[in-house]
């Protein structure tokens, strides 16, 4: 995935951190999963497999440990059948385990 850098002389000199990075050792919310362009699905998908990213105009990939949670109102299997969704992205993101195997503590975490 590419990381766009800032546009400020500040960005532009030093880089600047994007979402992945900032979100490294946590989680990462993406709503509306269904919209993202084939390129970016391919970027995406890099992401999940290897953990790595590449800033924009970087030569070099950082290591990140994030979980991605996604979410959308398409049918993500109907998007797979047309051609407008990865099925090996669709894969990738798809929930390991299963609810009933999550509990919900008092302070409201979800533990498994």
């Amino acid at each position: 995935m590419i990381i766009w850098k800032g546009l400020s002389q500040t960005a532009k000199n030093k880089g600047k951190p994007g979402l992945f990075e900032l979100a490294n050792g946590g989680s990462l919310f993406l709503d509306e999963i269904g919209e993202v362009s084939a390129n970016t699905q391919v970027k995406l998908l890099h992401v999940l497999e290897e953990n790595e990213i590449i800033r924009v105009g970087g030569t070099k990939s950082l290591k990140i440990n994030v979980r991605v949670i996604a979410a959308t109102n398409k049918n993500l299997e109907n998007g797979i059948l047309q051609n407008m969704f990865r099925e090996d992205l669709f894969f990738s993101m798809s929930v390991t385990s299963s609810l009933k195997d999550l509990t919900i503590t008092a302070a409201g975490e979800l533990r498994h």
